[in-house]
Formats: C-alpha cells, structure tokens, sequence
C-alpha cells in the first residue's frame, strides 16, 4: 500500500512502480528473439500498464476535487490494484475514467507506433495497455461507476 499526495507524489508513484515493468517491456523487445520479445513485451506491459492506470485515477482525483488529500494506491506482486481516494462521492465517473480510458489512448498510440514502425515488441506492449478500455465496459468495477450502475 502506498499513500500519494499532490502531483509529485503521483510522479513518484509511477517512477517506483511502473518504470521499470516499462524498461523491461521495452528491453524483452530488444534482446528476446521472435515470437519470445512481443510475449514478454506484453506480460511486462500488462505490470506496467496496472500503474499507469491507478495512476490516471489519482491524477483525475487531484486534478477534480483539487485537494491535498491522501490517496491510497494498494498493490501486490508488483501490479497496482485499487485506488481508494477519501471523498469517492465527488467526480466518481470522471475518477472511474481516468484509469481505464487514458491508458487505453496510450495503448491504441503505441499500436498506432507499432504499425509505422514494424516494431515488433510495441504490438505486445500497445495490446497490453489497450485492454485496460474493457474497463469501461458494464460489469467492471470502473465501467459501473462511468455508466451509474452501482454506488462505489
């Protein structure tokens, strides 16, 4: 569990928790060979892409309610898992977007990258971010919240 507060504790947050899944994504490209460096850029995406998306809940939770209030960011076996913010009641479907919906913009860029560039690795990386978009979906726990299906 990691308490985050203000923007440089976001900015420490992802430095500690989600770089290096992103070197190691990045690095799997370029040392494994065919078809180990997409598989391997993809699993360590998936860890990274967890951070970037709890990440983007406490950005538009600070960003929202503009306050200094603490955020809880709970993680385990290095993926970030939950994000438990103090006042759930205020911006709840902007803060249930913020995770899902940025990181799969930046997972449907890394593809768009991965198509202009023959880059093998950034397909299995991009896919991995992508997925986070079924998160908006009825049924998951942030697409519930978007769509006003139940209270968080």
């Amino acid at each position: 569990m990691t308490t985050v507060r203000g923007w440089g504790g976001l900015g420490r947050l992802l430095l500690r928790g989600g770089s290096g899944w992103l070197c190691l994504a990045v690095l799997a490209g370029v040392w494994l060979p065919e078809p180990l460096d997409v598989v391997a850029s993809a699993l360590f995406g998936l860890f990274f892409s967890s951070w970037l998306h709890e990440a983007g809940h406490v950005a538009i939770y600070q960003a929202a309610v503009g306050s200094g209030d603490p955020v809880i960011v709970r993680h385990r076996l290095g993926l970030a898992t939950s994000v438990s913010v103090p006042r759930p009641e205020e911006s709840s479907r902007m803060v249930a977007l913020g995770g899902p919906l940025p990181t799969g913009v930046v997972g449907l860029v890394i593809l768009l990258l991965a198509s202009v560039t023959a880059t093998r690795s950034l397909w299995g990386l991009g896919a991995a971010l992508l997925f986070h978009l079924a998160g908006l979906l009825p049924g998951s726990a942030d697409g519930n919240r978007v769509w006003g299906l139940h209270e968080a």
